[in-house]
């Protein structure tokens, strides 16, 4: 079983040898990460487009100024914006995750309970249940797939107690301390009263033992300082850019490898990671593209390219030029690969973290603590297919046509004035002088300055493509029109085909579907919290 912390290997980048296993694994998940960077490269182009469309900024070769006209028809921010709302109301009608686990016979009743009751509690009163849902599906609507990761998380508790009692009740305190998994240091002990009563009634028993009877009467006040820990589960997003996996299997519990790069200052990676060493982790990790580049680290570079693409601004080389080097921005790299570490035969899924040289732990779990929100998905594929590159088309296409529209209306609005080309001057005109044409004597301007007709034109194609557009949008969102409603209740088994034609739209079965494959990465998070 492997499971070791903080190691510092050299030169990763190097061909492995006879090297110990925990620099192999980290070689082989250093060389992956840069190839599946490369294999999901696409995605990360398209999700980059989506999160430029969604944002309103004009994008080159698609929505960019036109005769200076920057509008931009907005269809992918309302078109996500409402499928989240969908999603996330769906999943949570009442703002909180609310399911229950079957029971596999009679006997199961009481652990099906315990274990519906511990979950609902970690994911919702330990976390906040509606941000990550909201999250999550508006992660996976924009980028093709939405992933958290479910990590436990020991937080130390330190209590402070004064506690009155004789020692015999002062070690029982500290015994039921300790069976709670605390750690009782006693600060002080005063001695401060004598129990008269128990020593009378144990001298009426034996009264020689006076001496004892006093002493195991004696009331003391002791006060104690308690350490411990409490386990939390904490639902944390994985940002799609920074996220690689074999695109050809879709269910990340099956998948050979997977991992995501996670930017984070120094002192961030302490306090998520309290055993790391500060000086070590400062001089042997990886700089993220924020800064200094590690010389030849192509991990860094295309993670660069793939990059959250949601610009921030006065974000730039700051986060790692500080004169404070602990909030310089590292990149952590966090993956998962099957690989026979105790040469059985079998390969097992081991887990490792690291920054540059600096391996914060390489251990043997039992399953990827990963789940995938995929509203789209592709058969076969692990990346499905985003609403907002769905929608992307129709912005540019809306865009397009409004423009030429007002363009239209600007021109038609705006008298023009013609002058007969002999008249006009080019030299006068290039040197700057003010003058448009030369006036002389042959120059008549009732003949040779004339007006442009206004322009003509049937407006009527443009409003008629629109409203195609729009039908079109609707359709791709699942949205028959504006006054649908979603009725999950509807949906219930043993309803008739009639009753579900009267209550909903074709294209709410879309919405229906579309919820229903996100419900599938919530259980996931469900079971993995179990």
């Amino acid at each position: 079983m492997i499971d070791k912390q903080n190691v510092i290997v050299d030169y990763i980048e190097a061909p492995q040898g006879n090297k110990g296993i925990v620099f192999q694994v980290a070689h082989e998940v250093y060389l992956k990460m840069v190839d599946y960077l490369r294999l999901t490269q696409a995605k990360n182009t398209f999700n980059r487009l989506s999160d430029y469309h969604y944002l309103n900024i004009a994008v080159s070769n698609s929505t960019e100024p036109i005769r200076g006209i920057d509008y931009i028809n907005p269809v992918v921010a309302p078109g996500v914006d409402y499928a989240t709302a969908i999603i996330t109301k769906c999943l949570m009608p009442n703002g909180k995750i609310n399911f229950e686990f079957e029971r596999f016979s009679e006997q199961d009743s009481e652990q099906a309970v315990q274990a519906t009751e511990m979950v609902k509690y970690m994911l919702n009163s330990k976390n906040d249940s509606y941000q990550i849902i909201r999250d999550w599906a508006q992660d996976s609507l924009l980028h093709k797939l939405g992933v958290v990761m479910v990590s436990p998380v020991r937080e130390p508790v330190t209590q402070y107690k004064e506690v009155e009692g004789t020692k015999d009740q002062l070690r029982v305190f500290e015994i039921m301390a300790a069976e709670k998994g605390l750690t009782c240091k006693r600060q002080n002990m005063r001695r401060i009263d004598v129990n008269l009563e128990g020593v009378a009634q144990e001298m009426e028993e034996d009264p020689e033992a006076i001496q004892e009877s006093i002493a195991a009467n004696t009331v003391y006040r002791a006060k104690y300082k308690m350490t411990g820990y409490s386990t939390t589960v904490r639902v944390k997003h994985v940002a799609q850019h920074y996220f690689v996996c074999n695109p050809t299997i879709s269910n990340i519990q099956d998948q050979d490898f997977v991992g995501f790069y996670d930017p984070m200052t120094i002192h961030e990676c302490k306090a998520q990671y309290p055993y790391v060493d500060l000086e070590k982790l400062a001089e042997h990790a990886a700089y993220g593209p924020a800064g200094a580049y590690q010389a030849g680290a192509l991990e860094n570079d295309l993670a660069l390219h793939a990059r959250d693409s949601t610009p921030v601004p006065g974000q730039g080389v700051i986060a790692s030029a500080g004169a404070d080097k602990y909030s310089k921005v590292i990149m952590l790299t966090t993956a998962w690969i099957r690989k026979d570490v105790d040469g059985d035969g079998e390969e097992e899924i081991v887990e490792v973290c690291f920054s540059g040289s600096y391996v914060l732990y390489v251990k043997e779990v039992d399953f990827i603590p990963l789940a995938a929100m995929n509203p789209k998905p592709i058969v076969g594929n692990a990346f499905g297919y985003s609403l907002a590159e769905r929608l992307v088309p129709m912005q540019e296409y809306g865009t397009a046509i409004a423009r030429a529209e007002m363009s239209f209306a600007m021109q038609a609005s705006t008298p023009r004035i013609g002058v007969n080309p002999e008249f006009i001057d080019a030299e006068e005109i290039q040197r700057g002088v003010s003058a448009m044409f030369v006036l002389d004597r042959k120059f008549d301007p009732s003949k040779h300055v004339f007006e442009f007709s206004p322009m003509q034109g049937n407006l009527a194609y443009v409003q008629s493509s629109m409203q195609r557009f729009e039908s079109d949008k609707m359709a791709m969102i699942g949205m028959t029109s504006p006054n649908d409603v979603l009725n999950p209740e509807v949906m219930k088994d043993g309803n008739s085909g009639f009753k579900l034609q009267l209550a909903m739209g074709p294209n709410q079965l879309i919405q229906d579907e579309m919820v229903k494959n996100c419900a599938i990465g919530l259980r996931d998070v469900i079971y993995i919290t179990w």
